[in-house]
């Protein structure tokens, strides 16, 4: 067997570990990128899919209006007159 030698070591597990991580990463997106980010787009977009999902089935109205609190009347036209998410009654019809 062989002898250790005498002195400190220079290795930080931390810092070098996230080096070779980081380097891992750069060769994987410089060879392979479509194996990093296709999954990466398909697991936001499944992501954007399901909120909308639960926007529309569990706020009720459609995404632009239930997002903001406003119902649309039968014209058309938005209805603020109850009190907006800031706590102040806005009165506004448009």
């Amino acid at each position: 067997m062989f002898k250790r030698a005498g002195g400190q070591s220079k290795i930080s597990p931390f810092n070098d570990g996230m080096r070779f991580i980081l380097i891992v990463f750069r060769m994987i997106t410089l060879f392979a990128p479509m194996k990093v980010f296709f999954p990466t787009s398909i697991t936001f977009v499944m992501l954007g899919i399901l909120y909308t999902a639960f926007d529309i089935v569990f706020v009720s109205g459609t995404v632009a209006c239930s997002k903001y609190g406003r119902t649309a009347r039968d014209d058309g036209h938005f209805d603020f007159s109850h009190r907006s998410r800031f706590g102040t009654n806005r009165g506004i019809a448009l």
